[in-house]
């Protein structure tokens, strides 16, 4: 359906502001905002976090943006955020300081770590599947493409169950799990390759189900 130039500006002159809120108050220095989520909650008691460049997750409330608090346990840049699908409370988080971490929002405290093996410096990406038993977790490059990996966790046990280390060459910028499929897996990255991975198989050869190279750098994907 077509619509009319005048229509469309006459429409975005009509809407207005809801409401918003600063990421922080104090001027010691510039914050800005990197990442959002909004809690899997119905209704308005639904929260929304977001990241700053601080290093902290404040946390408001989906009705009116009032900060209800604020959690506090990175030590470098966050990455990402998500909240869990199934328990509504909790709220992952990845960041450059090797660590991805659980919290619950209720208490504000962090009640899981799951930690990068070996030489892996820092998470650029991280996803859970939509039975939030499976956590991956994509790096970046810091020297050649050896550093690159995507690394699985068991969420119940914290253990790592495996990593995929061959499907791409450069920074993973996306890790988006099927919405309603626990083993459908998509990543995306700066060397311009989208894959699609079966992570029931038990091998990465046998995981890879599509390759599409954008020609381009990735910056964001989704299941539709």
């Amino acid at each position: 359906m077509a619509i009319h130039k005048d229509s469309l500006s006459s429409y975005l002159q009509s809407l207005n502001l809801s409401d918003k809120s600063a990421i922080a108050l104090e001027k010691v220095e510039e914050n800005y905002i990197l990442d959002v989520a909004v809690q899997n909650k119905p209704g308005a008691q639904k929260l929304v976090a977001a990241t700053s460049s601080n290093h902290e997750i404040r946390l408001y409330q989906y009705a009116d943006l009032t900060m209800t608090g604020k959690l506090e346990g990175h030590s470098d840049v966050i990455t990402g955020i998500q909240f869990a699908h199934t328990e509504e409370n909790m709220l992952y988080s990845s960041a450059l300081d090797q660590c991805i971490k659980c919290w619950d929002e209720r208490s504000g405290r962090c009640v899981q770590t799951f930690q990068a093996p070996g030489e892996i410096k820092g998470f650029s990406s991280f996803g859970i599947n939509c039975n939030d038993r499976v956590i991956a977790g994509g790096t970046e490059c810091l020297t050649t493409a050896e550093d690159i990996h995507i690394i699985f966790w068991d969420r119940r046990k914290a253990e790592v169950m495996g990593s995929y280390t061959e499907s791409h060459q450069d920074d993973i910028t996306q890790v988006k799990f099927h919405p309603s499929q626990p083993d459908s897996l998509a990543t995306g990255s700066t060397d311009g390759l989208v894959c699609v991975f079966d992570i029931s198989q038990t091998s990465e050869d046998d995981a890879i189900l599509w390759t599409f190279n954008t020609e381009s750098s990735v910056v964001s994907s989704y299941f539709v």
